[in-house]
């Protein structure tokens, strides 16, 4: 038995030269992958990944609801929908709203938590002010976080829907509706979602609220992605210039194999043909076949990362002049 001395990545470093990573990369590339996932700006762009992601399901979850009410409000423009035959189709259209409304907050709590999480570990300046500045004091924003304890401790939401119809102007509205009074069953509403829900009257009308409140979502977390890469640059660039080095070492040892067993000018387009988009290979097929015009944007659309070696460029070029 004896032990190898790999030369590894310093751990106590941030950001190495591409030499330092390829020479770490090929003597054990798991464990440099696992170097450069464990630096502070890594650590970061994950987290923040994930909370985009929330991001993301939440604006899904609101979307469902939105279309679903629009689906509705479609079916009953048909006659045959109102049909008793067609009774169980008006059912499952009602409660497409009410699942969706359930996704919708449960992946409000779900985002809420999160950003919470996210900014004790990495706050942003103004954060606060700027969620008041979006959101507004209206009392929207408790509403909804609230009306997933409505549903936790009293029952899924009831959306009932009502049309309405303007004879003067020839116009229809179907509109779905929380009840204040069947809202009120749940005891522990928050101060401002009780303002919220008393300045509406009776009742809430459940599309303008979702689309009012998805529109603050985007804003806000469009501001506070912009923030972040103001705020935490610094390491958030180190991170990324990382990974772009060891991409560009791992595009570099793919094409070195899949153009390895190649031999002439033929093999190589048709291999291209295989990893290339019909973009890419528009823009290869546009130069004259052969030409250094050709190689230069073979290198182009293969070289992505800038990272190709000598050795393997002159592979590309030998291959081209190989007719």
């Amino acid at each position: 038995h004896f032990e190898v001395n790999l030369k590894l990545l310093d751990k106590n470093k941030s950001t190495w030269t591409v030499d330092e990573i390829r020479t770490a990369y090929f003597r054990n590339f798991s464990e440099t992958e696992k170097i450069l996932k464990g630096t502070e700006g890594a650590i970061l762009w994950q987290r923040h990944e994930e909370l985009l992601d929330c991001v993301a399901i939440l604006e899904a979850c609101y979307n469902d609801v939105l279309n679903s009410i629009n689906s509705f409000s479609h079916e009953t423009t048909k006659v045959d929908f109102w049909y008793p035959a067609n009774q169980p189709k008006l059912e499952q259209k009602q409660l497409d709203v009410r699942k969706a409304i359930f996704s919708a907050s449960a992946a409000t709590m779900a985002l809420v938590d999160h950003f919470r999480r996210f900014s004790q570990k990495y706050p942003v300046e103004k954060s606060n002010e700027m969620r008041v500045e979006v959101f507004g004091n209206s009392g929207m924003h408790d509403f909804i976080q609230g009306l997933r304890n409505y549903i936790l401790h009293v029952k899924i939401a009831e959306a009932n829907w009502v049309i309405s119809r303007d004879f003067k102007n020839k116009t229809r509205d179907v509109n779905f509706y929380f009840y204040i009074d069947d809202l009120k069953k749940f005891k522990d509403w928050k101060p401002a979602a009780k303002v919220f829900m008393e300045r509406h009257g009776d009742k809430v009308n459940v599309y303008n609220t979702f689309s009012t409140y998805l529109e603050c979502v985007k804003k806000y977390y469009t501001w506070h992605k912009n923030s972040l890469l103001i705020e935490y640059h610094e390491i958030i660039q180190r991170h990324l210039s990382n990974e772009y080095l060891l991409n560009g070492i791992k595009s570099d040892t793919r094409w070195n194999f899949i153009i390895a067993n190649l031999k002439t000018r033929q093999e190589l387009l048709a291999t291209l043909n295989k990893y290339l988009s019909e973009d890419q290979l528009k823009l290869v097929h546009a130069c004259e076949v052969g030409s250094p015009q050709q190689l230069s944007m073979i290198l182009a659309v293969t070289d992505t990362f800038g990272s190709f070696t000598d050795h393997l460029k002159e592979k590309f070029t030998k291959l081209l002049e190989n007719a």
